[in-house]
């Protein structure tokens, strides 16, 4: 797991998965534009892991919590990476990833912070955090479309948008902050408790901020 001295980062990648944008500290962006994450980190592309993310990126589909290791400066880091797809204004060119990364001077495997069944889902929220899209297994029909679709993720059953915990969330996504590990309970199938957590980052086309991409993995309590 990254330690508690974990700093975040924002990037960007063009349809050829090249970064174009890497913000945070004490990244040297000029050592990121025009080269792949595969090529920064000296990674074997034929070991799982990495051949898995390739595949994803190539298929653009967003990704939560992509964790590997790499040198720089003679440091070894641990990195932990969550990207969203982003087209053209009308949708039908696929233009590059955006997203967040967590690094830390740790490199220790990445542990789940709980545990029992997962079902992944992914989602399209617009401008008014309203959830457009919905796409997940068909165990979680409980969960969508009906549930959540047009809706904003704090109007759910049985969540207080009052609570701290919310409060902070509704400002991270009014100020167009990524969301990473938000975790949150909430009723699922057949009345069981289920765990949220939700990854996900703004999305921009041509400067113009659309909305929010990202995913649910949803733990189902055993």
């Amino acid at each position: 797991m990254l330690d508690p001295i974990a700093q975040l980062g924002h990037w960007a990648t063009d349809a050829r998965h090249c970064f174009t944008r890497a913000i945070g500290p004490d990244i040297n962006a000029l050592e990121f534009i025009g080269q792949t994450r595969w090529a920064l980190a000296g990674a074997d592309v034929t070991e799982p892991a990495w051949s898995e993310h390739i595949r994803q990126m190539d298929a653009h589909e967003p990704f939560v919590d992509f964790n590997y290791c790499s040198n720089a400066s003679g440091v070894r880091y641990s990195i932990r990476v969550t990207g969203a797809p982003f087209y053209c204004p009308k949708g039908c060119c696929f233009r590059g990833y955006r997203g967040s990364v967590w690094w830390s001077k740790c490199c220790n495997t990445f542990v789940p912070d709980i545990e029992g069944p997962n079902f992944l889902s992914r989602w399209t929220a617009d401008q008014k955090h309203r959830v457009i899209d919905y796409t997940a297994s068909s165990y979680l029909t409980s969960f969508a479309p009906g549930r959540i679709l047009g809706m904003v993720r704090w109007e759910q059953p049985g969540i207080d948008a009052e609570s701290e915990k919310w409060a902070n969330y509704i400002r991270n996504v009014s100020h167009r902050r990524p969301i990473h590990n938000f975790i949150y309970p909430l009723t699922a199938k057949k009345g069981r408790l289920a765990w949220v957590k939700v990854n996900a980052a703004p999305h921009y086309i041509d400067g113009t901020f659309y909305g929010y991409q990202g995913t649910s993995l949803c733990t189902l309590v055993t």
